[in-house]
């Protein structure tokens, strides 16, 4: 796959929910640890897609395009070297033009 189809989330349904992972399954799918998921979520760069309660405690559920986010965050670490900063400079900036696109596609 090349930088633009990863990056633009090419062959995944936006809006789709097929699963819902855990923290700790997340960062085994996506090679990260469990503490990198919680920061990354916690700084707004992955969603949560509910939290629940589990044995009176609150737990985060997290569904496709948070897994496919956390992997976008993984790629442009290692591949580009960013920062947290560059992180969300990026994301923010992809997310605009994922939004733009959905425009076109409606028009």
């Amino acid at each position: 796959m090349n930088d633009d189809a990863f990056l633009s989330g090419a062959g995944m349904v936006a809006g789709e929910v097929t699963a819902a992972y855990s923290v700790e399954v997340m960062a085994a799918l996506a090679g990260e640890e469990s503490a990198g998921v919680l920061r990354y979520y916690e700084m707004g760069l992955i969603s949560a897609a509910a939290e629940v309660g589990v044995e009176g405690e609150a737990a985060l559920v997290f569904d496709d395009e948070s897994l496919r986010q956390l992997r976008r965050l993984g790629y442009l670490r290692e591949n580009w070297g960013l920062s947290e900063a560059g992180l969300q400079l990026v994301s923010g900036l992809l997310g605009e033009v994922e939004a733009l696109r959905g425009e076109l596609r409606r028009r």
